[in-house]
């Protein structure tokens, strides 16, 4: 059984510099403070696509989202690093159709079993690449979609839910707006210790 606080799941594209510089400031100030903390990197995980989430038990999903599972279940906080652009990271819509899916209005407890503690907290970091897709978002934050916004995390132990979302970062370097959003990771991170 696994023992971890925070779990982190990165679902950006291994080529996005800027997600990897905020995830990486988070997970530092999580292990300096001596938090545990486990990474899930979904572009590194093998599963299907099928379009039948449901018929799935835990012995049944495939070895990389058991584990995800299994971590998930004993964290206190989940953190996603979510990078937009035109699209989203495929095969992290597919992890999220997989493992946090409804059937007639519950969640999987093939898969989940019975879920109770909701002092749990999800933090949501979300990336915003494409300078349109920004614009829209400064002008109404509920013009952006990703695949989390759909879940009711209640259903799966989670009572807090807290998001944070940053726009472009317009080169390849660390600069003053980068900064501010790497200083942001390191408040949030205090926070998860």
């Amino acid at each position: 059984m696994y023992n971890t606080k925070v779990v982190i799941i990165n679902a950006y594209e291994p080529r996005d510099f800027f997600a990897d510089a905020l995830a990486k400031a988070y997970d530092n100030t999580l292990a300096q403070a001596g938090t545990s903390s486990s990474l899930l990197f979904i572009s590194n995980m093998y599963f299907s696509q099928t379009a039948f989430p449901e018929r799935y038990t835990l012995d049944t999903l495939e070895s990389d989202l058991q584990k995800s599972v299994a971590l998930i279940q004993t964290a206190q906080v989940l953190s996603f690093f979510v990078s937009i652009g035109q699209r989203v990271n495929p095969a992290f819509e597919s992890f999220i159709k997989r493992l946090f899916h409804l059937t007639h209005g519950r969640i999987n407890e093939n898969i989940w079993g019975r879920t109770a503690a909701y002092n749990k907290k999800v933090r949501i970091i979300t990336i915003i690449n494409d300078e349109a897709i920004w614009k829209q978002f400064k002008q109404n934050k509920k013009n952006i979609y990703h695949p989390i916004n759909t879940i009711d995390f209640r259903f799966f132990g989670f009572g807090q839910i807290y998001t944070t979302t940053f726009g472009p970062l317009k080169e390849s370097v660390i600069n003053a707006y980068a900064e501010k959003c790497i200083k942001t990771m390191h408040v949030l991170a205090k926070k998860d210790t």
